[in-house]
């Protein structure tokens, strides 16, 4: 994700964290994080998952939107992978909102958390002004449903099957299209840098 931001010119704050040892643990300490980084830093900031790279710089693209957060959904669920968190009370309620939740619920998804929020919201009072991103923000390089586009933003190389393929025994196909993308986005990267 750095190595392909930073070749795009964009500038990248990644923070590492320990591991609570469960995946769904782990994913649950995105919302603490992002609302550290909604209060230490001012204007839009847009959130990717580590397992992603930019093939095109986002910003220009983003700046049209004016809502409080954007986000994809594919078939009515949320993908947490990238967030647009614009600079609003709103955006910081909702983080504040989503870490508490989060917290009570830590063996629960933090996208599902995320989305139950959001869901609740629209459905009684819409306190948050939410914008739908395209696919190509939160493209999944294997999706039989994301039919390959030229214009990907970002795409995400899915790192949880990783964690999950651990779970499994035998053969995993998933995991090796993740590794086969994954070795052809290193080669193209180091051309990149090379040239």
């Amino acid at each position: 994700m750095v190595s392909s931001a930073r070749r795009l010119g964009l500038s990248v704050q990644t923070t590492g964290v320990d591991s609570t040892g469960s995946w769904v643990r782990n994913a649950s300490l995105n919302a603490a994080f992002l609302l550290e980084a909604r209060q230490q830093h001012r204007g839009p900031l847009l959130y990717v998952d580590v397992d992603a790279v930019f093939h095109r710089n986002p910003w220009p693209q983003l700046a049209q939107y004016e809502c409080d957060i954007a986000l994809y959904r594919e078939n009515g669920r949320l993908l947490s992978g990238t967030i647009l968190l614009n600079d609003t009370p709103q955006t910081l309620n909702l983080l504040e909102e989503w870490k508490t939740r989060s917290e009570i619920n830590p063996d629960i998804w933090d996208q599902v958390v995320l989305q139950e929020i959001l869901d609740q919201d629209q459905a009684l009072e819409t306190v948050y002004s939410v914008e739908r991103l395209p696919a190509t923000f939160c493209w999944i390089f294997d999706r039989l449903t994301n039919v390959r586009d030229d214009h990907v933003f970002i795409e995400h190389l899915q790192a949880s099957r990783q964690a999950k393929g651990a779970e499994k025994r035998g053969r995993n196909k998933s995991l090796e299209r993740r590794a086969a993308r994954f070795e052809t986005i290193e080669k193209i990267l180091a051309i990149e840098e090379a040239g």
